[in-house]
């Protein structure tokens, strides 16, 4: 799994410009909160959205925690168990 997940993930939540110096600087940035990368909590739930749909996992948001995917290096792999 390269860095292309990461603009699947932000896509439409950041500025494409954003998002790409996110995906070239990956290493400084994957254990970043994502918080600090420009995603709020308002956010969130699309970016939850976005890979829901683009990777066809089924989240029960009953179980959910936001910790789950509170940083790239999180995200992704919340990503890789669910796929």
């Amino acid at each position: 799994m390269g860095n292309e997940w990461v603009g699947t993930a932000l896509g439409g939540l950041l500025p494409e410009k954003e998002v790409l110096a996110i995906i070239e600087d990956y290493e400084a940035c994957k254990n970043r909160p994502l918080l600090h990368l420009g995603v709020d909590s308002m956010k969130t739930m699309g970016l939850v959205i976005n890979i829901e749909s683009a990777y066809g996992i089924d989240i029960d948001y009953e179980r959910f925690h936001l910790d789950e995917i509170a940083t790239l290096e999180r995200l992704k792999g919340f990503i890789e168990r669910h796929r």
